[in-house]
């Protein structure tokens, strides 16, 4: 971003992430029939950001390609750019500035399995020569062609770059030996894969359970079933329900999995494809100031209408407003908030609208006002936590759980005065180019550092769970999502021929699978078992058809393997878990129950913590 923006002559305000890019391909492609928004986005914009060959053209249907055409109108009449539009226009000003080549002597890539072609292109020609180039990928770990990534990359590397040393790291230190024994029985199958041979110093473990079951639906009791008995003394009190992960292959095996949880009320979590770790509440306050920074941002207007407005929700402001509110600004070449001035300010005749949009105008031209006096993000979030009285309504409407958002507002008013109090400016204040002191200065640097930096800015999915009480709850993800994630208890369903056949890349999804388990795994199937696992050689020694027994010994070498207390060491079976991290809204006591101190979580409370956190 730093080379488009001080280089480019064209620059746009906003940039989409993921999300808002998907969001924009589902609404142009709302009106076509039979073809699924979900997978327009990497038809349209695939990742790796090259232009469309004829071969990839002749492969799209006609209504694609009609999206791709739209979608693109979209991203300039909005005045936004995309991920993938920063790093093509990052790749031609490096190749047309060479001293651009000489600015860094070293650059490590992480995850470089992952990358595309264009962000390959990226990294060749931001380094010149190449000397100082270190990348670190797992090719067993491919499982993103879908979206673009290229193993291609590895051999353009050693091509490009001849006198390149190829080192690999095979010792493991997540996982059991057993597991990691197993992980690699499926995984040495592939024969066109990386040669390299696994090992870790952990210990032996139990064999991952191999079941049988009759249906899918037995598939699910069943691990319901285990994780029950797991959570309960039998473990220790040494697992709870955040320890637990049940790996899917696609979405539509979730049904099964949430109705057995739920039998046997077992909290859980479901993360999906469109996650997103902030509550609602946090989407909505970015969608406003990104609506405030940029009124062109039609995405923006859409999500923001969700906010609260002063006085109560947004009632009235729904799909066919914003509609007509877009269509009429589209008309006039003007953008929607001056439609909805004009609205307001009876200069269009549209009554019906015009008491439900007053609020939403006067809360962003409040925050416009503030914006043009550079006051900090930091405070244009409190004021508009404070001007909706958001915390008190999240008090109202969730007794039980609200502080948790509470907990996510301050976060994100930490983050903005992180970025104030010029933490990180060696690698901020590049970024923008525009003088400090022009109007609007603040909110747009902090938009597009959370855009680009933010871990909550970045996340694209989202989480639906059997209640928001804060209590351990078990994950239910793809296999896909986890990748780089680990557990101490992993369980995959599903794993028979019709979901993990004889597709290369679906192997590396299982063996991904596999190898996020760090003590126990359990593995499923109610139909043919995968070939993946049943041309295993020594396929008897590798796992086992009965589940594991948890004695005190198990336990200890589980809970050494884990960092964790082993039995004897200040606890035993059936003690309850206590949080793991200290803040105000807990009280400790030397034994029993631990109290929550409900009184700590106040609104009050809260905007006096978000003073002083802008304050200090």
């Amino acid at each position: 971003m730093e080379l488009v923006r001080r280089y480019s002559q064209s620059i746009r305000q906003t940039v989409f992430d993921e999300e808002a890019m998907w969001l924009c391909v589902r609404v142009i492609g709302a009106g076509r029939k039979g073809y699924p928004p979900d997978e327009s986005v990497y038809e349209v914009d695939p990742k790796d950001s090259c232009d469309f060959s004829s071969e990839r053209f002749e492969q799209l249907a006609q209504i694609a390609a009609s999206i791709s055409s739209e979608y693109r109108d979209v991203l300039s009449r909005n005045n936004v750019l995309t991920f993938d539009d920063l790093i093509k226009g990052a790749v031609e000003i490096q190749r047309t500035i060479p001293e651009l080549q000489r600015q860094y002597e070293h650059i490590v890539t992480d995850e470089y399995q992952d990358t595309s072609r264009t962000q390959y292109e990226f990294l060749r020609t931001r380094l010149g020569s190449g000397q100082g180039l270190t990348v670190v990928g797992d090719p067993d770990q491919y499982i993103y062609e879908w979206a673009g990534a290229d193993i291609r990359n590895f051999e353009r590397m050693r091509q490009d770059f001849p006198d390149t040393i190829q080192i690999a790291l095979e010792k493991n230190y997540r996982s059991t030996a057993s597991i990691l024994r197993s992980a690699t029985a499926v995984i040495s199958q592939d024969k066109n894969r990386i040669p390299k041979a696994l090992y870790t110093d952990n210990i032996d473990g139990f064999l991952p359970t191999l079941s049988t079951r009759i249906s899918v639906a037995d598939e699910a009791s069943f691990l319901a079933q285990e994780i029950e008995r797991l959570l309960t003394p039998v473990g220790g009190s040494l697992f709870n329900g955040n320890d637990v992960a049940i790996l899917v292959r696609s979405r539509h095996q979730v049904h099964e999995i949430v109705e057995a949880l739920k039998e046997r009320n077992i909290p859980y979590r479901v993360l999906t494809n469109r996650e997103c770790v902030e509550p609602e509440q946090i989407k909505h306050i970015i969608a406003c100031l990104r609506y405030v920074a940029n009124p062109y941002d039609a995405n923006a207007l859409t999500d923001m209408v969700k906010f609260d407005a002063p006085g109560g929700r947004s009632k009235g402001i729904g799909p066919k407003t914003i509609f007509v509110i877009l269509q009429e600004a589209e008309r006039c070449g003007v953008h929607s908030l001056e439609v909805i001035k004009r609205i307001c300010n009876k200069d269009f005749n549209i009554p019906r609208f015009r008491h439900n949009l007053y609020p939403l105008m006067e809360l962003v031209e409040e925050l416009h006002r503030m914006t043009m006096r550079n006051i900090p993000a930091s405070e244009l979030i409190f004021h508009l936590v404070q001007r909706t009285d958001l915390v008190n309504r999240l008090q109202e409407d969730d007794p039980r759980s609200w502080y948790r958002h509470t907990r996510k507002i301050e976060s994100l008013v930490e983050f903005a005065c992180c970025i104030e109090d010029g933490k990180g400016d060696h690698v901020i204040r590049p970024l923008f180019r525009d003088n400090p002191d022009t109007a609007g200065y603040p909110l747009r640097m902090f938009l597009q550092v959370y855009a680009l930096a933010s871990p909550v800015g970045s996340a694209i999915r989202a989480e639906w769970s059997s209640g928001n009480d804060g209590a351990p709850k078990v994950t239910v993800m793809t296999s896909h999502l986890a990748k780089g994630l680990e557990w101490p208890i992993v369980m995959i369903p599903g794993v028979n021929n019709k979901r993990f056949f004889k597709d290369e890349e679906l192997r590396r999804v299982l063996y991904v699978a596999f190898t996020r388990a760090q003590t126990l795994l359990f593995v499923t199937h109610s139909q043919t078992q995968s070939e993946f696992i049943s041309k295993c050689p020594n396929k008897q020694i590798l796992f086992q058809d009965k589940v594991p027994d948890l004695d005190d010994a198990a336990l200890s070498e589980i809970a050494q393997l884990l960092g964790r207390a082993a039995l004897g060491e200040g606890w035993e079976r059936g003690d309850e878990q206590r949080p793991s991290d200290d803040h105000e809204g807990y009280r400790r006591f030397t034994s029993g129950r631990v109290i929550r101190n409900l009184s700590a979580f106040t609104a009050e409370n809260l905007m006096s913590r978000l003073q002083s956190k802008m304050k200090g």
